[in-house]
Order: structure tokens, then sequence, then C-alpha cells
């Protein structure tokens, strides 16, 4: 997350700029702890009202997975060609267009400047480098074959590219008939339904019970029309939300199977593995 901060340097200076960080608390600890005063932390984009609580952007830049692979490619052929760790992130940072992205890779620039190690400046960053990425780094660092274990982080990303494309293409067919199989049924219950309760007006015998059903819900649809249109676009918006939720939730998840048994295991299998070609 990305907060828009006003600073106060020991020499009495102000200094405004974007820190990225996963929470304010978080955020004031570091600055805090690099010698500055904080006059001034909201989240980027925020609406700041006097007397009241910064109000949430509507929308925030996301790092898109593209672009991570795009950055651990080029990382990975820098490595490879023999340039240290801290000069390629330099490089790379400078070519990043998308602003969060390129303040996450300040953050993490600085801290592995200042020797901590990139496994770990990466995992304050929870939120953009999955657990399963922390890992290899970790591996690599462990083994001394970083970029090796790069090259391995994106070979795996594609495979699970690859199998969310398929999937998404083999979900778009049975949507689409869906999709048609409701308007068909909302066209026959409008349209065709009543032409037959016309007709069968005629008949002066009694109608069976499921015919009868059927035309009582075609009445009620007819007669709640707008109302019936709002209950099916705001179904939609409900399924859709809920959809996008789960996929968020899948990043949480995984951080928590990464802290049990069996993830645990997949690191020390890929650090095992990995020091034992070094």
């Amino acid at each position: 997350m990305e907060f828009q901060c006003r600073l106060g340097t020991e020499h009495g200076q102000i200094v405004e700029g974007v820190y990225a960080a996963d929470d304010e608390a978080g955020l004031r600890r570091e600055l805090e702890g690099k010698g500055y005063f904080i006059l001034a932390a909201r989240p980027k984009g925020a609406i700041a009202l006097p007397g009241l609580p910064a109000l949430p952007a509507f929308r925030r830049k996301r790092v898109s997975g593209q672009e991570l692979l795009l950055f651990n490619q080029e990382l990975a052929t820098l490595l490879k060609a023999g340039m240290p760790l801290a000069q390629s992130l330099d490089i790379l940072r400078q070519k990043i267009p998308n602003p969060t992205f390129k303040s996450t890779l300040d953050d993490v620039y600085e801290k592995v400047r200042s020797g901590i190690a990139l496994s770990d400046a990466c995992a304050d960053h929870s939120s953009l480098f999955p657990p399963i990425y922390t890992a290899s780094l970790l591996a690599g660092e462990k083994s001394g074959n970083l970029d090796e274990m790069l090259r391995r982080f994106i070979a795996y990303t594609r495979v699970v590219d690859s199998v969310k494309r398929n999937a998404v293409s083999a979900l778009i067919y049975p949507a689409v008939l869906f999709t048609l199989s409701l308007l068909v049924l909302f066209g026959i219950m409008v349209k065709v339904v009543p032409a037959f309760q016309d007709f069968y007006g005629t008949f002066r015998a009694e109608l069976p019970l499921a015919t009868r059903i059927l035309m009582a819900l075609s009445s009620l649809v007819r007669n709640n029309l707008p109302y019936v249109l709002v209950a099916g676009v705001g179904f939609g918006f409900f399924a859709w939300s809920w959809l996008r939720s789960r996929s968020r939730a899948l990043p949480s998840r995984r951080k928590a199977r990464a802290e049990s048994g069996p993830s645990s295991s997949l690191r020390f299998s890929r650090a095992f593995a990995s020091s034992s070609r070094a």
C-alpha cells in the first residue's frame, strides 16, 4: 500500500514523497527509525478534509502478474551476467512505469543496500510478493544460485498462468450457455406464457396445477418487471464481487498454508535441492 507523506528532517527541511508499506503503523516505525519526523501520512489518492479522517481513493493501481514476471526475467538475466544484486535492483527500479511497483522496489532496494537479504526485503511486502516467491529467493540465497531459482519461479509462474487461462477458457462456454438460458427463460415468462394464458382463458375447463403455477409466475414477473431487473443486476454484481473476494483471499490462504507443515517441507526440499546442485 502506498502513502503520501510529509516529513521533516533533522536539519529542518520538509520532504514530501510516496512510500510503500503494509500499513500506516509500520510505515511510521520505519520512517522514525530512519530519523524522519512524520508531519502527515495518508493513503495515496485519499481525499483529506479538515477535521475528518482521510477518505480512501476509489481506485488503486495494482501490480499485474505480467509486470512481476518481466521484472524477474530481467533480474535473472542481470544476475546471470555477473552484475551485483544491489546494482541490478537499482537499474530495474528506474525502468518500472507502475508507481506502486516502483515504490515497492525502491523500498526493497534500500533494504538490500543496507545489508538485508532480498528474501527478507520482499517478505515485508507480502501483498505483492507471494510466499512461494520469497521461499524461492531464500533457497537461492542459501545455495548461491539466486538466478537459477528465479528462472524456476518464472517457469512455475508460466505454468500456473497457462492453467488459469485454460480454466477460464473452459468456463466461458458454460457461462455463455447459462446466460442465454436465463435470457430465453425470461423471454418465455414475459412474452410466450402470456399469449398462451389468453388462449387458455377461452377454455371453460380447469387447467392443471403446473400450468396455473407457471402462469402465476409469469404474471408475477410481468407485474414486477422493474424490481426483477434490479434484482437480476444486483445478483450479478453480488456474484461478481463474491468471485473477486474469493480470488483475493487466495494469497492470504496460501500465506497461511505456507506457515504450515506441507509448505515448510516444500521450502526445505527446494533449498536442499538447490544446495545439492550448487
